[in-house]
């Protein structure tokens, strides 16, 4: 197994349940960046990993996950040997489909008279039309590794400059890069290969001694996305195949997102009463940044890829209520420099000034505690805690500054902001004044 590869002995049971424990943890890592998706993962068996994920996942995607070891290497190519193993599959067409099959199930091709035994018959491996990945190519790459991704610091996805292909940016450690540096220094013109869990996904030219700083392309804009996250997520102690994978019936899972719903329209519906009951025509403004406050969190979080899960439900109920602490805030200064003897203007004016520092200070108190959740949290604290998150950043920017401009543009001569009649109704020819 890799686990025996890895130690160089047969792990006891006690080895084998901590690489497992170790597997599910980075398969939920790989899985669930953000919180959002929610997967259940467990073991299940001696040998087994059970994966649950809400919602419609694209199974070629988590398959991607799964199969990805997350091991990068780069591997300097022979050019005069790949140009004879060509030359021999050409000559034996015989032998061609069962050596095609074997790079496709990453068996070894034995033939010393062709491949030496320090080098090995290696396929390429590109993605179709389809997304399916097909072996394209051979070339015979030296066994032993230039460089491993155990000097990886991190991989972002990207595009290149000049063909705006999709790219993989890999940063290096300082050992990593000073190993790869003296390497590329003494090769510049020879092929070097980029090898990503025994496929070769591209071979390029050395044209420049290489450091810190790697950019390897061969890759879709998916694959290379899914790429940077594997690699960033280490590899797997034990290697893992799907045995099987269904789809079930969702009808709980369906039921709790209905009666969340349901929670969330009641929430709503009662909060916008509210603000008219209490604070009027103001309280209708408040009511259309909260309108405001649910389409950009909708929005960011479809962004995220979430799939709407009891707590990612929990966080928008609570984001709801939350979403008019603000304005209650500022309403209520306003109406204070109303009973001061401000005008209506100038009374938004102070109302908004003096409430600025006190809702930033609530604000980010409770961005501070969902950062925490977010990092220390299981995966269903994750979404609650993002969920939080997103709906307070939001709230802020729809209270301090869409529903400021608003009242700017619909405050007049008086304010619709209490059944009781606050301060004095401002002169048409002093609308625009300050204090009385």
């Amino acid at each position: 197994s890799s686990l025996a590869d890895r130690l160089g002995y047969e792990p006891s049971e006690s080895e084998i349940n901590a690489a497992l424990e170790e597997d599910i943890e980075i398969l939920k890592n790989r899985i669930d960046q953000f919180g959002m998706a929610e997967p259940e993962i467990r073991k299940q068996g001696e040998n087994q990993i059970l994966i649950e994920l809400a919602g419609t996942p694209d199974p070629e995607r988590v398959d991607a996950f799964l199969k990805g070891k997350g091991s990068l290497a780069f591997h300097l190519a022979d050019t005069l040997t790949t140009q004879r193993a060509v030359a021999y599959l050409q000559a034996n067409p015989d032998e061609y489909e069962t050596i095609m099959n074997a790079l496709q199930n990453d068996e070894d091709f034995v033939q010393p008279s062709v491949v030496p035994a320090d080098r090995m018959l290696a396929g390429i491996f590109s993605t179709d039309e389809y997304g399916l990945e097909q072996l394209s190519g051979v070339v015979v790459i030296y066994r032993t590794a230039t460089l491993d991704g155990g000097y990886l610091l991190s991989a972002e996805p990207s595009k290149d400059s000049t063909s705006n292909q999709p790219v993989v940016n890999v940063k290096l450690s300082d050992e990593g890069g000073s190993i790869f540096y003296d390497f590329t220094k003494g090769h510049i013109g020879q092929p070097l290969a980029i090898v990503m869990d025994g496929h070769v996904k591209s071979v390029a030219t050395i044209r420049d001694a290489l450091s810190t700083n790697v950019q390897i392309s061969g890759f879709t804009t998916e694959e290379a996305e899914n790429l940077a996250i594997i690699l960033k997520t280490a590899s797997l102690p034990i290697s893992v195949t799907v045995s099987s994978q269904q789809t079930v019936g969702a009808s709980l899972g369906e039921d709790s997102v209905r009666v969340g719903a349901k929670a969330i329209l009641f929430g709503f519906i009662l909060v916008v009463l509210f603000m008219v009951v209490f604070y009027k025509g103001c309280g209708l403004i408040a009511d259309l940044a909260l309108v405001m406050n649910l389409v950009i969190m909708v929005a960011t979080l479809g962004g995220f890829g979430s799939t709407l899960t009891l707590t990612g439900i929990a966080g928008l109920i609570l984001s709801v209520g939350m979403a008019v602490d603000a304005n209650v805030i500022i309403f209520e200064r306003i109406k204070d420099e109303l009973k001061a003897g401000a005008l209506p203007k100038a009374a938004v004016k102070n109302g908004y000034a003096k409430a600025l520092w006190t809702i930033l200070d609530s604000n980010i108190t409770t961005i501070i505690a969902a950062v925490v959740l977010i990092s220390f949290g299981s995966s269903a604290v994750k979404g609650f805690a993002t969920t939080l998150a997103i709906g307070i950043v939001s709230s802020v920017y729809t209270a301090l500054f869409l529903s400021h401009l608003m009242m700017d543009l619909t405050v007049g001569r008086k304010i619709s902001i209490s059944w009781k009649k606050i301060g004095v109704e401002v002169p048409k020819d002093k609308a625009e004044g300050g204090r009385k």
